[in-house]
């Protein structure tokens, strides 16, 4: 089954190349069962037509076998792991910008924010060695239909930005449904990027009087950059066609400036910008802190100006916060 880089894998043929690219040995003349569940290896029916494909490419051999009850299996040997390798990336490398593709009905969140979520995690967990499952990152992993790019977000912390190193990979039975043929995936990691663990502020010094904060736009998500450091994510909902995105976007553009609504011909109707503010993430403190003016019809947006440690505080413990 040969199919368009563009697209989303399926996770458990990710699963199967990410062992031939970083684990070989583990999938080199092991018997894959050709209905046995994806803890090893694969979770799909069309075993025969995926390793053909690789076999054809010259990534590996194999053999087709029967045990004592006729069951057919598959012996593995010659894998060729940088090809693995090179596929792989590949892959992750659109993964992480954004360029892969699937129905607009199961896309997942963009990188930044798919990321925001991994980096909040292993902050909070505060182990150099954490095993990782999707019930970490999405409390609502099995949800059907939707997907959730687990083994993406894996592989581009490995391979990628190099934050983790990933000792083991595999599957097990879930506990939350204990009489589903659901197996979780996970993944066993260390952490080798030391600023992982410097709590989103860098160090977090509570000595610190005042942090810089910049106000960005990472394509439709706004966010509070505080010393360059970190991002707290203040909006992850907003959609480019809708009054919010487009009122933030300006005021982004236009930040210590004051705006009138008549700035914005392209708002639908005639919202109140104060609510607009609102609704794009500002609560009532921070509303105080960041905008010079803000009424129905004006605003001025502040950036690049310092705020208190406990504004700084408030800010990364309210918001998915990820490191610049």
């Amino acid at each position: 089954m040969d199919m368009e880089i563009q697209d989303y894998w399926p996770q458990d043929e990710i699963f199967f190349i990410a062992n031939c690219a970083l684990f070989p040995k583990r999938v080199t003349n092991s018997q894959l069962a050709i209905n046995q569940e994806s803890i090893d290896m694969f979770g799909y029916d069309e075993k025969q037509k995926i390793l053909d494909e690789y076999k054809s490419k010259k990534m590996l051999e194999f053999e087709v076998i029967s045990d004592s009850n006729g069951e057919k299996k598959y012996l593995i040997s010659n894998i060729d792991q940088s090809k693995f390798k090179t596929k792989l990336t590949e892959y992750v490398e659109k993964f992480r910008n954004d360029e892969l593709i699937t129905s607009p009905y199961k896309k997942p969140a963009i990188f930044i924010e798919l990321q925001g979520l991994f980096n909040q995690y292993l902050l909070h967990t505060k182990r150099t060695n954490p095993i990782i499952n999707p019930y970490n990152i999405w409390p609502n992993w099995n949800n059907f239909g939707n997907i959730f790019p687990f083994w993406e977000i894996i592989l581009s912390s490995a391979i990628l930005s190099h934050d983790i190193k990933i000792k083991k990979i595999g599957h097990y039975p879930t506990i939350r449904n204990v009489n589903s043929d659901l197996y979780v995936p996970f993944a066993e990691v260390e952490i080798i990027n030391p600023e992982i663990f410097q709590q989103t502020l860098g160090s977090k010094n509570t000595s610190q009087t005042g942090y810089n904060a910049k106000i960005g736009m990472n394509g439709r998500i706004p966010y509070i950059e505080l010393n360059g450091v970190c991002r707290a994510l203040i909006n992850r909902n907003l959609r480019k066609d809708n009054n919010q995105y487009i009122f933030m976007n300006y005021l982004v553009g236009h930040t210590n400036q004051v705006i009138t609504r008549n700035d914005l011909p392209e708002l639908s109707g005639k919202p109140d910008l104060a609510v607009l503010a609102k609704e794009c993430g500002f609560t009532k403190k921070m509303k105080n802190e960041f905008f010079e003016t803000l009424s129905n019809n004006m605003a001025c947006l502040k950036s690049g100006h310092e705020i208190s440690n406990e504004m700084a505080n408030y800010i990364t413990n309210r918001y998915t916060t990820i490191i610049s």
